[in-house]
């Protein structure tokens, strides 16, 4: 069992297109937590288990950070870290993986170091 936080924006279809791309890279959802933060902000604790072996966890936590409403994700031991993060959105620390740049910019967005 792999245990993976995101922070998001809350907006229409983001949660949707999250589960979406966990289900298609072959991870089976067992157990989803959010909590909602300030103004649009919102963490998702997911529990996720591996269909077979060969699924990466790593591999799936990069997807993730490339869609659009995700501000970052870490996985693990690291997932819990993002929690607090919700009330004060802050530089990624190295244990997380940032979003990809998708055009626009996000004063909440650092870079990693």
């Amino acid at each position: 069992m792999n245990t993976i936080g995101i922070l998001m924006d809350r907006t229409e279809g983001a949660l949707q297109r999250i589960i979406g791309l966990v289900e298609r890279r072959g991870f089976v959802v067992a157990g989803v937590t959010m909590q909602a933060g300030t103004g649009t902000v919102a963490y998702l604790a997911m529990d996720l288990r591996a269909r077979d072996d060969s699924r990466n966890i790593d591999i799936l936590v990069r997807q993730i950070a490339r869609l659009v409403d995700v501000r970052r994700v870490a996985a693990g031991s690291h997932a819990i870290a993002l929690d607090p993060a919700i009330s004060a959105i802050g530089e990624p620390s190295s244990a997380t993986a940032p979003r990809a740049s998708s055009g626009h910019s996000s004063a909440s967005m650092g870079a990693m170091p």
